[in-house]
């Protein structure tokens, strides 16, 4: 648990909050042997990676069949399954799949979460059978760990869009005037984005017929749909970059001595450089979906280059962060050449932005 937990979920972690393994999973894993054996198989898995193996260990495999057969008698001989250890159990598949590089078997496994998860949270909107979901919190945060998986697994086929349907749930990317938004933590705008995407690729999806279609054809309908979500992505980008300019993104190259609040904030700020990274694809995609109703000059080459920033800040991050890891073991105090002022908002220079 202590590799999975340091070294595993730090590179897995991508739009999922670190809070999900450093509470749920290592709650449930100490408590439930079928949680525990998936936690296995995923080390098993992401350090045969990191060894450099071409191919999964005999070990790494017999962790997976082994998690794979206990979640099918759990399944099988429980009354009642925990809708939340399940879905945690296929999240935890999913990414060991995905490690090894197996889309077919990460798919299935993505599937049956969405078929378990859309299931709990019938239950949750039903009075008389909400008892049966132990925790609504736990459902709403591993909807929201789905979503990325969902888009992460169906965005190389734009017109395809999402598995999971919660158009239900997603009424305020369709309103004309998106609400306020204000950020206090990477949680609170990691899970508007991670909604505000799927709408998104959810609209791709089911208007990529019109795609090719001249301006006048396209139902006007469509077109509001569009300019709602684009109205949302803006709002949600102007509250981002307000909570940014407030927190601040460490530089690496202006980092304090190793300390256990350090390690945290440079895995939300490399979080925040993805999302920052992802914005850009979001925007781009969505005005791209359709043809727009003016000309416009999309200025390509500066879009990928403030992803390129973003993603070598965000790599010079977690360098920084496994050499200070290093040195912090052997009792060395900070990088070379590195101040000890407070990386952030504080410290002049300390603060990254990749663009408007």
């Amino acid at each position: 648990m202590h590799y999975f937990l340091n070294y595993a979920a730090l590179d897995l972690s991508g739009y999922i909050l670190r809070d999900l393994w450093n509470g749920f999973v290592l709650q449930a894993s100490q408590s439930d042997p079928m949680v525990r054996q998936a936690v296995l198989a995923v080390s098993s898995a992401h350090l045969d990676r990191c060894s450099g193996m071409g191919l999964t260990s005999a070990t790494s495999l017999a962790s997976y069949q082994t998690s794979v057969n206990t979640l099918r008698n759990y399944m099988l001989r429980k009354e009642k399954p925990s809708p939340e250890l399940v879905l945690l159990c296929c999240i935890l598949l999913f990414t060991f799949d995905r490690l090894r590089g197996d889309k077919a078997a990460a798919a299935i496994h993505l599937q049956s979460a969405m078929s378990i998860l859309k299931n709990a949270r019938s239950l949750m909107t039903d009075d008389s059978k909400r008892s049966l979901v132990m925790s609504q919190d736990a459902i709403a945060d591993l909807t929201h760990v789905l979503l990325r998986m969902d888009i992460e697994d169906t965005m190389p086929v734009l017109d395809r869009g999402p598995l999971l349907d919660l158009a239900i749930d997603s009424v305020h990317a369709y309103d004309d005037e998106p609400p306020p938004m204000k950020f206090f933590s990477p949680r609170e705008f990691m899970e508007p984005w991670m909604e505000t995407c799927h709408a998104v690729w959810t609209f791709i999806g089911r208007n990529a017929k019109y795609r090719t279609l001249p301006l006048d054809e396209i139902p006007p309908s469509v077109l509001t749909h569009r300019r709602n979500l684009q109205r949302r992505i803006k709002a949600w980008r102007a509250a981002y970059k307000n909570y940014i300019s407030h927190v601040g993104i460490p530089a690496a190259h202006d980092l304090p001595p190793p300390s256990p609040t350090l390690n945290a904030r440079i895995t939300d700020a490399i979080n925040a450089l993805i999302i920052e990274s992802h914005y850009f694809v979001i925007k781009s995609v969505l005005a791209e979906a359709l043809p727009s109703p003016t000309t416009l000059i999309h200025p390509w080459d500066l879009i990928a280059e403030k992803m390129l920033q973003c993603g070598e800040k965000a790599l010079a991050l977690r360098h920084a962060q496994d050499l200070l890891d290093a040195r912090g073991h052997r009792g060395e105090s900070a990088l070379p050449g590195a101040s000890h002022a407070v990386a952030g908002g504080e410290a002049k220079g300390a603060t990254v932005d990749c663009g408007v």
